[in-house]
């Protein structure tokens, strides 16, 4: 295989990116459309914290872009499955529980783009992996995210099928995400030393 020039590196990088930046329009419209049908008031603070991240988010992914100096527009596969996904979770009728999950599938894909993106940036050309160094942040929230999602379909999927709560306290459930949380942030900061490590040559 021939080695990557610094400029076919960015662009691949930049494309990449332009796929996550529409992945991440989505998740901000499709997690509005979550929250004005959620009922219980726990589960709606925990996604309005989710939506609330995901529009400073990308903010940080229109910043990494610029620093690369390229535009680049998303696939068109990329493009095909989030309508898809966006025409299932904007159904009202359909069961709130199935719809977060898809929401949560969104959310997948994008932690998978963002690591993705850190790691070729560490082995790319030139000195990308510094100007992809802000997604670290974007990843660890992303990942939190999806704990709290795993908890948000839990109890909504228990009462939607046995009308019941789940059998752990509600506080039980969240402080289980908030430790797997503590975890991810160890993660993120071994991550952002990595970074500003120089690449062996």
């Amino acid at each position: 295989m021939q080695p990557h020039t610094e400029d076919k590196d960015r662009s691949a990088i930049a494309a990449k990116l332009a796929d996550m930046k529409a992945l991440q329009n989505s998740l901000i419209d499709d997690g509005q459309r979550l929250l004005s049908d959620c009922a219980d008031p726990e589960i709606c603070e925990r996604l309005g914290k989710i939506f609330r991240d995901d529009q400073k988010n990308a903010g940080t992914l229109d910043a990494v872009a610029a620093r690369l100096e390229l535009k680049a527009e998303p696939s068109a596969t990329t493009i095909r499955t989030l309508q898809e996904s966006n025409r299932l979770i904007s159904d009202s009728e359909g069961v709130l529980h199935e719809r977060v999950v898809r929401y949560a599938l969104l959310k997948q894909e994008q932690v998978m783009n963002g690591t993705l993106v850190c790691r070729a940036a560490q082995v790319a050309a030139g000195d990308l992996a510094a100007a992809v160094a802000p997604l670290h942040a974007v990843n660890f929230e992303n990942r939190a995210h999806q704990e709290q999602l795993k908890a948000i379909i839990e109890t909504l999927g228990t009462r939607e099928l046995t009308g019941k709560d789940p059998d752990h306290p509600e506080q039980q459930r969240w402080s289980q995400v908030q430790e797997v949380v503590a975890t991810l942030a160890g993660v993120l900061d071994n991550a952002v030393s990595d970074a500003q490590t120089d690449k062996p040559n």
